[in-house]
C-alpha cells in the first residue's frame, strides 16, 4: 500500500513586490504573477466618512492568496462593500452585481432590497423574473399586497 502525504500549500516567504503609479486621483497598486496575471488595486486620495472616495480591486491578491474585497463609498470589485458597491458579490446601499445585498436599491441577478431588480428577487417592491414581495411586477411571483405578472400568487 502506497502512502501519499498531503502537503498545505504555504504563502511564499518572500513579501511580493508591488509596482505604484500615483495619478492626481489616487494610487494604483499593482502585482504581475509570474504566468502571466496580474492583481490591481486602486484607492482614490478622496475620502467620503472614512472611505476612499473609489476603491477598485481585481485578481488574486497576492498576500491574501483570495480576491480582496473593495471597501469605498464607490466600490468596485468582484467582491465590493460601499454606499454604492458595484461587483459580482456586492453590498451597499446601492448594490449592482451578479449577487446584490442592499438597504435601498439592488439591480443584477440575485437580489436582497426594499427595491430590488433582477432575474430572482426579494424585498418590498421588485421588478424581476422570478421574485417574492410585498407588491410588484414579476413573470413568476409571490406577493403579499399584490403583483402584476403572468404567474403571480398574492397571500393576502
Amino acid at each position: 500500500m502506497t502512502s501519499i502525504a498531503l502537503t498545505k500549500a504555504t504563502k511564499p516567504t518572500k513579501k511580493p513586490v508591488y509596482d505604484y503609479e500615483e495619478t492626481g486621483a489616487g494610487v494604483w497598486k499593482t502585482y504581475h504573477y509570474p504566468n502571466g496575471q496580474r492583481y490591481r488595486e486602486f484607492q482614490s486620495y478622496v475620502d467620503w466618512f472614512g472611505l476612499p472616495l473609489i476603491s477598485f480591486t481585481s485578481g488574486i491578491h497576492p498576500e491574501l492568496g483570495e480576491r480582496k474585497t473593495a471597501h469605498g463609498a464607490i466600490a468596485i470589485g468582484w467582491k465590493a462593500r460601499g454606499f454604492v458597491a458595484i461587483g459580482q458579490f456586492c453590498q451597499g446601499y446601492i448594490a449592482i452585481g451578479q449577487f446584490a445585498v442592499s438597504r435601498v436599491l439592488a439591480i443584477g441577478q440575485f437580489t436582497l432590497a426594499p427595491i430590488s431588480f433582477g432575474q430572482m428577487a426579494i424585498g418590498v417592491f421588485c421588478l424581476s423574473q422570478m421574485g417574492i414581495s410585498l407588491a410588484g411586477i414579476h413573470q413568476m411571483g409571490i406577493t403579499f399586497a399584490g403583483g402584476i405578472g403572468q404567474l403571480i400568487t398574492t397571500l393576502f
